[in-house]
């Protein structure tokens, strides 16, 4: 995988969290994997893991309510909404990110802290490998509130 941070070449200015492609996919495996999806069949239009990938890498980067974590995946390019693992829109041509509507329902389905806890989870084990320096991951654990947007998001 390419080791060249997304910001650099796919996302618009003032919305990205610095994480490598690489990052990227271990995050949505890491959240895929821990988060359950509590959703019916019937509806769904974002993958589970992806829509939970992109809603960590906003709280990640300050972004803890729906209106703003749809506005961060709004301004990632489309390499990077291809990494995260978006859904292809056959009708407009091209990667498109959950909706703030999308992301609110995600979060309600969540219990109180499993994003956070989740995506702080996938820190602490970067940085255990390696992978994120412990500065940087301590840096980005602040960020995380100490209750996570799920209920709290409404």
């Amino acid at each position: 995988m390419n080791s060249t941070p997304l910001n650099q070449s796919c996302c618009k200015a003032g919305a990205w969290l610095d994480l490598s492609r690489a990052q990227v996919v271990s995050l949505r495996d890491c959240l895929g994997g821990v988060l359950a999806d509590p959703r019916h069949a019937r509806g769904i239009r974002h993958d589970h893991a992806a829509t939970a990938a992109i809603a960590a890498a906003a709280l990640l980067a300050g972004h803890a309510v729906p209106a703003r974590m749809a506005g961060y995946a709004g301004g990632l390019g489309q390499d990077a909404l291809q990494v995260f693992g978006a859904r292809w829109s056959q009708r407009a041509g091209c990667y498109v990110p959950p909706s703030q509507t999308s992301f609110r329902r995600f979060l309600r389905a969540l219990p109180d802290g499993a994003l956070a806890g989740a995506a702080g989870g996938w820190l602490a084990g970067q940085a255990a490998d390696g992978a994120l320096d412990a500065r940087q991951a301590r840096r980005l654990a602040a960020r995380l509130p100490a209750q996570a947007a799920g209920r709290a998001a409404r």
